[in-house]
C-alpha cells in the first residue's frame, strides 16, 4: 500500500511540473520600456551622474527569472527613443513634462509595452559660500502601466544648506532623490503585481 502511495505522489509531482512548464512557456513576457533620463535644459550636470540615476532605475526594473515565471522583455532603448521622438514631434506645446505625460500611453501602445518608466531631472545646482555649501536636486518619475491604464507621476526634492560635506552635494542629493522615488513607487512590486495602489 505504501508503494502505491509513493508512486501516486511521484505521479502528482510530475503532473505539477508539467503544468508549471506549460504555463511558463505559454505566458507572454512582460514588456518593459526604460526611457533615457531627461535633463531639463540649462542644468549643468555631469553625464556620469545621469548614468548613476539610469543604473538605479535599471536595477529597480530588473526581475530575476527565478522571481518571475512570466519573463521580462526589455525593449531596446534605440527602439523606444525612435518611437518617443516620433510621438514628441507630433505633439503641441513646449513643456517637456507635459508632453511626456501625454505621450506615455501612446508610446506604450506603439511599442506594445506593459510598463514604461522615465525620469526627469529638473533641479540640480550647488554653490559655495566660503566653507558653506548650498545645493538642491529634484527628480520626477513618470510610470505608465498599460495593464491597468495607470499613469503615475511623483517627484522628490532635496536641499542642503550647511558646512560642506559630501552627502550635501547636488550629486548625493540627486542619488538620494531617485532612491527615495524607487522605494516610494515600489517599482519592482508594481512590475510583479499590478494590483498595487
Amino acid at each position: 500500500m505504501k508503494n502505491i502511495f509513493d508512486i501516486f505522489k511521484k505521479f502528482l509531482i510530475v503532473v505539477f511540473i508539467i503544468f508549471l512548464m506549460s504555463n511558463i512557456s505559454s505566458a507572454e513576457p512582460l514588456r518593459v520600456v526604460h526611457l533615457p533620463t531627461i535633463v531639463v535644459p540649462g542644468l549643468e550636470i555631469e553625464r556620469d551622474i545621469v548614468d548613476q540615476v539610469e543604473v538605479k532605475i535599471s536595477r529597480a526594473l530588473f526581475i530575476p527569472a527565478i522571481e518571475n515565471f512570466q519573463g521580462v522583455e526589455y525593449i531596446p532603448s534605440s527602439q523606444s527613443k525612435n518611437a518617443m521622438r516620433n510621438i514628441f514631434n507630433n505633439m503641441q506645446g513646449s513643456n517637456t513634462k507635459s508632453k511626456l505625460l501625454r505621450s506615455m500611453k501612446p508610446l506604450a501602445q506603439n511599442l506594445n509595452a506593459d510598463f514604461v518608466v522615465c525620469a526627469i531631472i529638473y533641479q540640480y545646482e550647488q554653490k559655495y559660500f566660503g566653507s558653506n555649501l548650498q545645493s538642491e536636486a529634484a527628480i520626477d518619475m513618470i510610470i505608465f502601466d498599460n495593464r491597468t491604464d495607470e499613469l503615475i507621476n511623483k517627484n522628490v526634492e532635496k536641499n542642503y544648506n550647511d558646512l560642506y560635506k559630501s552627502l550635501g552635494t547636488a550629486d548625493s542629493l540627486l542619488i538620494e532623490c531617485v532612491t527615495n522615488l524607487i522605494d516610494e513607487l515600489q517599482i519592482k512590486n508594481r512590475l510583479m503585481n499590478h494590483n498595487l495602489n
